[in-house]
């Protein structure tokens, strides 16, 4: 059948139809499939404007602990790791990160030790102790966290890393401070955790030793 043919009568067309392949005769009138884009973007219309966040904004990688900041946008977006590296995501690879708890943590860095920790959203001192110029202890067990008492069984493994994620970020700029983790004994699953986020996350940052139920970081 040639391109742009216009048939008016039908029982021509019904013989020429008849005389195609019947593969043939099931594609005419499909419509094309909806194809997805590489690496797992969705594949958007050619006309259409792809929205993205302002170049500058601060974001949090979803799945992981890693920050940065966008340096373009378009049907991916780049993004600079605090460490230097760039990476190019889609656009829901991403948070954007909430300035006012970026606020607090920076101004939870500059005071003396563990002063300003009770500005974090959801944290309070009450499980932190300054024992000497240098050193502070913070207590994980659930009982002694903030709230601790309301989170439900399975994400309190989560709450206690989230948290000395947190008090760990916020003396970061104190060189030489000793803080120790107290984790308890008890199955040494959360020390393990610990253990594990300070080789792969904070090895550049702090060195630590660590015992059944208690880890000790010196942040350098």
């Amino acid at each position: 059948m040639s391109k742009g043919k216009t048939f008016s009568d039908f029982s021509a067309l019904k013989s020429i139809l008849a005389g195609l392949p019947a593969e043939r005769r099931e594609d005419i009138g499909r419509r094309p499939e909806k194809k997805s884009g590489q690496d797992g973007c969705m594949q958007r219309k050619r006309d259409d404007k792809v929205q993205g966040p302002d170049v500058g904004t601060k974001v949090v990688l979803m799945d992981s602990d890693l920050k940065g900041r966008v340096i373009g946008t378009g049907r991916t977006v780049k993004i600079e790791l605090e460490d230097g590296l760039v990476i190019e995501t889609c656009h829901d690879g991403f948070a954007i990160a909430d300035p006012v708890e970026e606020e607090l943590l920076r101004s939870a860095g500059t005071g003396p030790a563990g002063k300003d920790m009770d500005k974090i959203p959801g944290h309070a001192t009450s499980n932190i102790r300054k024992t000497g110029p240098n050193t502070m202890e913070v207590d994980l067990h659930m009982e002694t966290l903030p709230g601790g008492r309301t989170v439900p069984e399975g994400h309190r493994l989560e709450y206690q890393i989230e948290y000395f994620r947190k008090a760990l970020r916020a003396n970061l700029r104190h060189r030489g401070m000793k803080i120790s983790f107290i984790h308890g004994v008890g199955d040494g699953i959360l020390r393990s955790l610990l253990c594990k986020e300070l080789d792969e996350i904070f090895a550049l940052k702090c060195t630590y030793s660590s015992s059944p139920a208690v880890t000790v970081v010196t942040v350098r």
